[in-house]
């Protein structure tokens, strides 16, 4: 019971941990003044950073006619609304991660230190026990976090199906009205100005 590894072989069980690298997104006029800060762990400047790189949505008030449910314009517009919030909140989680990695630097550095140690002074059942108990917490908060990147990535993908979404039935919608006005007018142009202004204000 009292046979142990030597600290030499303790050392050659050890893993590099992937560093994250830092961002380098460029800023010439002050359209990203705050995104490499922030995705570098900054969560709290996510929404500014996002919101300032994009383009904004500019007199959209003709769109308080419109009825959510059956309306293409509103389908639009939820799509940047959902892009906008996701975005912000994931980008959020990003930051948030990479400032939890720098945190943790110094708990898993201490624990690989204990592990590695072959001393009486961590090596009794109960310390060996101890120190796979930590292993395993910190393996168990690392796939939380890590779970949460994921939701993120899951999110996104929504969103950019609902865009994709949207555009086939958008062009499908389209192609109706279109069967609908070849079938319904004449074959003559002179209605033609009226109908495509009605798909427009559709």
């Amino acid at each position: 019971m009292s046979l142990r590894f030597s600290r030499p072989q303790r050392l050659a069980w050890l893993t590099v941990a992937q560093a994250a690298v830092n961002d380098y997104t460029q800023n010439k006029y002050g359209e990203t003044v705050n995104w490499p800060a922030m995705v570098n762990g900054q969560p709290e400047l996510a929404s500014a950073a996002w919101t300032t790189a994009t383009v904004p949505v500019t007199h959209a008030s003709y769109l308080s006619r419109e009825t959510p449910g059956s309306s293409r314009l509103l389908a639009h517009l939820a799509s940047v609304e959902s892009l906008d919030g996701s975005a912000s909140k994931c980008l959020s989680t990003i930051a948030q991660y990479r400032q939890n990695a720098s945190a943790n630097m110094a708990p898993a550095l201490s624990l690989a230190t204990a592990q590695t140690d072959a001393s009486d002074n961590t090596n009794s059942q109960i310390e060996q026990l101890n120190l796979m108990n930590a292993a395993q917490a910190q393996a168990n908060n690392e796939a939380r976090s890590q779970g949460a990147v994921e939701a993120c990535l899951v999110e996104q993908q929504i969103l950019a199906n609902k865009v994709q979404r949207d555009a086939v039935a958008d062009h499908l919608s389209f192609l109706g009205q279109a069967n609908d006005y070849a079938t319904s007018e004449s074959a003559s142009w002179g209605s033609a100005k009226a109908a495509l202004a009605n798909y427009r204000a559709q």
